[in-house]
C-alpha cells in the first residue's frame, strides 16, 4: 500500500518508507459439502497487521526530506505498546482510511552516526484492535 500515514495527529515521513504491508490476520475454517465442492468462510472476527519500515531515517524531522517526523518522534510515539493508536493512511487519491491498532513490535538499528544527525533503519508491526 502506498499512502502517506498520520499517527495520532503526527505526519510520519515518506522518506526512506517502504511500501506498508498489510495482511489479514484470522481463521479460515475450509468445509467439504456434500457435492465435493469446498466452501471457505472466515470464522469470527479478522484483524488486519500493518508493517511501516524506514531505511535511513533521520534521527530528527529537521533533516527529513519532506518535515515529517523522523526517529526520535516515531520512538516516542510507538515504543509503549500498551497504548492505543490511531492510524490514518491517505492514498493519493484523496481517500482515507483509519485504523485503530496497537503496536506489536518496534525495532531499530544505527545504521550511521554524523555531525549533523543519526541515521536509522525502522520498522514498527501494528495490528488491529
Amino acid at each position: 500500500m502506498t499512502a502517506t500515514v498520520i499517527a495520532v495527529g503526527s505526519y510520519l515521513t515518506d522518506q526512506g518508507r517502504a511500501p506498508i504491508e498489510v495482511a489479514r490476520d484470522g481463521r479460515m475454517v475450509e468445509v467439504q459439502l456434500g457435492n465435493g465442492k469446498i466452501k471457505r468462510y472466515w470464522k469470527g472476527s479478522s484483524r488486519s497487521t500493518f508493517a511501516i519500515s524506514w531505511e535511513w531515517l533521520p534521527s530528527s524531522n529537521v533533516n527529513t526530506i519532506d518535515g515529517g517526523d523522523g526517529r526520535d518522534a516515531i520512538r516516542a510515539l510507538f515504543k509503549d505498546s500498551q497504548v492505543l493508536h490511531t492510524l490514518t493512511f491517505n492514498d493519493e487519491y484523496g481517500d482515507s482510511e483509519i485504523y485503530t491498532v496497537w503496536v506489536e513490535e518496534y525495532s531499530e538499528t544505527l545504521k550511521r552516526r554524523s555531525q549533523d544527525d543519526y541515521f536509522w533503519d525502522v520498522t514498527v508491526n501494528f495490528k488491529e484492535q
